[in-house]
């Protein structure tokens, strides 16, 4: 890894069920072993993220870090790394879990799309303290802040650290039973994005998680999209979506909308 770049890698599971491990520089001999730096939270479709600070902490800032996978079941997945600059922004995919740990009175914000934004529906945003069983009295999980980007160019959504840790943004949430989740729910209505959905346009929110925690934490983060109504499905365009075991996505092809029909 180079010194003055993050890291992350995307976990895209096909079959079975693995643990995630992130080791720095040996491998590890057991689920347990001390060189163990990140536990990726479950999930079908995950990321983990190595930021140049997790790593200064560590105390490798550069070097081998090893991904490793235990299986409880045959496994398999589809693995993409990325090796960039990201300065705390890590994107969000709908229904992805994506877990880094947290500095100490710091944030990480993501920006997150979704093709079927075209229509209302709600946007569940969860951050969830992974490795605490029991927060102490006055602690609370990681509070949550979005907006909507103003820019037509999603690759100039951004936040400022002022913003990222909550200035001029709206906050949601409420803590669940666990103690240690808090989840945000906000309604989506095409009439916020500031431009007319197109072939150049996707309404993109800028999504922020502060821990106020005074030590580190792994926390896992995932974000998703409810629609009560079936989308269009354009036969001009390419859409992405992840779709967890046991549930299900909805589309239509409708001759009214559809230009090539």
């Amino acid at each position: 890894m180079r010194n003055k770049e993050d890291v992350r890698i995307d976990i895209d599971g096909y079959v079975g069920t693995a643990d995630v491990y992130l080791s720095a520089r040996d491998a590890p001999n057991s689920p347990t072993d001390t060189n163990i730096v990140l536990r990726a939270a479950p999930g079908q479709n995950r990321a983990v993220v190595l930021s140049i600070a997790d790593r200064a902490y560590y105390g490798y800032r550069t070097g081998i870090y090893f991904l490793c996978f235990y299986a409880q079941t045959p496994f398999s997945a589809l693995l993409s790394a990325n090796e960039a600059a990201m300065n705390d922004r890590f994107d969000y995919i709908d229904g992805q879990v994506l877990t880094r740990n947290m500095a100490p009175n710091s944030y990480t914000y993501g920006r997150y799309t979704n093709s079927a934004f075209t229509r209302t529906g709600t946007i569940n945003v969860y951050a969830e303290y992974l490795e605490v069983a029991d927060l102490p009295a006055g602690q609370e999980p990681p509070a949550i802040f979005y907006r909507v980007c103003a820019e037509q160019n999603a690759t100039r959504c951004a936040l400022t650290a002022a913003e990222a840790n909550g200035q001029g943004m709206t906050a949601v949430g409420r803590i669940l039973n666990d103690g240690s989740t808090r989840l945000g729910s906000f309604t989506h209505e095409p009439s916020a994005c500031p431009y007319p959905a197109s072939k150049n346009y996707i309404c993109t929110y800028l999504i922020s998680v502060v821990s106020r925690d005074s030590a580190y934490n792994t926390v896992g983060i995932r974000v998703n999209a409810e629609f009560d109504d079936p989308g269009d499905v354009l036969l001009t365009r390419e859409y992405v979506n992840i779709v967890a075991y046991g549930e299900f996505l909805t589309y239509e092809i409708n001759p009214t909308t559809n230009a090539a029909l």
